[in-house]
């Protein structure tokens, strides 16, 4: 025989699952216009029936209910929209890393605006051919000296990064 609570206790349960329905349809309310936010619902279930325990049962199975729980809390999300949304991010993140390394090759030829890499460069082998000419003159060794360390401008950050 079933005590004198049960009824209370299905009771509570039923109110444990409305009470938490509530407050997450508050919860839903108050960040519905959070970026981001997904709404969330309540999932109920059945809590292990009883069966009825008796000597002159029949022999056919009977149960008697014992109320409502709450199963789960689960997000209301779109699964097509959140692999797509992944799928962006992970490509705005290639993006991303590819413009960085651009913007840092960009500090040390820096061409379109004057004098760059390329000009270091053709001014240092105009400088070594001009000593291949003439191997004997101070000026041409010079010439060499100085666009060497010209160029050293340019590559001296870059190796400090290396």
């Amino acid at each position: 025989m079933i005590n004198s609570f049960f009824g209370l206790e299905m009771g509570r349960r039923a109110l444990d699952y409305f009470r938490r329905g509530m407050e997450t349809a508050g919860h839903n309310i108050s960040n519905a216009d959070v970026d981001g936010y997904s709404r969330q619902r309540v999932e109920a279930g059945t809590t292990t029936p009883f069966t009825d325990p008796a000597f002159n049962r029949p022999a056919t199975p009977g149960q008697i209910g014992t109320g409502v729980q709450i199963e789960a809390i689960r997000r209301l999300r779109d699964s097509f929209l959140d692999a797509q949304y992944r799928e962006e991010m992970s490509t705005l993140g290639y993006w991303e890393a590819l413009e960085e390394a651009i913007g840092h090759i960009e500090l040390f030829v820096n061409e379109p605006a004057g004098e760059g890499l390329k000009v270091a460069l053709d001014e240092f082998w105009a400088a070594l051919e001009e000593l291949s000419k003439r191997p004997n003159n101070a000026a041409a060794r010079e010439g060499v000296i100085q666009s060497t360390k010209n160029l050293t401008v340019f590559f001296g950050p870059a190796i400090g990064k290396l």
